[in-house]
């Protein structure tokens, strides 16, 4: 996340001025300082809530749901009291499919281009040796500043789920996080959420229905009929 990049950048910048001889000492403690807290921060990883930042889905939003579970995700991880772990959610109606995402799949353009990274990865596609071999050498980085858990898409259970996090955050636009088939079954496994719970959702989903029982209790709703395609 942004404020891990600048960790880091601000770390290697003053080591190399102090390597260059420029006030070594008032540098010198700068960096224990630093070290200090970066040590700090990474003994209390476990102690933070594990957030599941449930993203992408099947519908036609499942775009602009990537780039809400990022916006999540990166506030979530500059945070000290939360740590998210991006969920990329495929399949249909009939079986959801979750999966674990490495930062940089995350980063991908949009929903497909994730979905497409997965694919990839269950049929056995090994990385790019040029990649393979960066990953390795930056691993000393990204332990120390990112910590990232996994290298490529993993794909979960619910029941993995409720081991891997605390709370969920659902991301998704439209159908299954939106009419309440998601939300039951966060709640089979005890996983608590943001939003609506699932009988509400089940409704308001439907806006005629919607409309329908809140005149039925006596508010004020504009009139409204209902079309269907032939």
């Amino acid at each position: 996340n942004p404020s891990q990049f600048l960790t880091y950048i601000i770390r290697t910048s003053l080591a190399a001025r102090q390597r260059a001889g420029l006030r070594p000492v008032q540098l010198g403690h700068r960096l224990q300082q630093l070290d200090a807290a970066i040590q700090s921060r990474q003994q209390v990883q476990d102690e933070r809530i594990r957030v599941a930042v449930i993203m992408g889905g099947y519908s036609s939003e499942r775009h602009i749901s990537v780039e809400s579970g990022r916006n999540i995700y990166e506030k979530l991880s500059s945070s000290v009291e939360y740590r998210p772990v991006p969920i990329f959610l495929a399949g249909s109606s009939e079986e959801f499919r979750l999966y674990e995402l490495p930062i940089n799949v995350m980063l991908k353009d949009n929903a497909d281009d994730i979905r497409e990274k997965i694919e990839q990865a269950e049929a056995g596609h090994a990385a790019h040796p040029v990649l393979a071999r960066i990953r390795q050498e930056a691993a000393g980085i990204t332990g120390t500043y990112a910590g990232q858990p996994v290298a490529a898409p993993r794909r979960i259970s619910f029941e993995e789920l409720a081991e891997k996090a605390d709370e969920v955050f659902i991301a998704l636009h439209g159908r299954p996080g939106e009419d309440g088939a998601l939300q039951q079954e966060l709640e089979k496994f005890g996983l608590p959420y943001n939003g609506s719970g699932a009988a509400s959702s089940a409704v308001t989903i439907n806006k005629f229905e919607t409309n329908r029982r809140l005149r039925e209790a006596g508010l004020r709703v504009a009139d409204h009929r209902l079309a269907y395609r032939l």
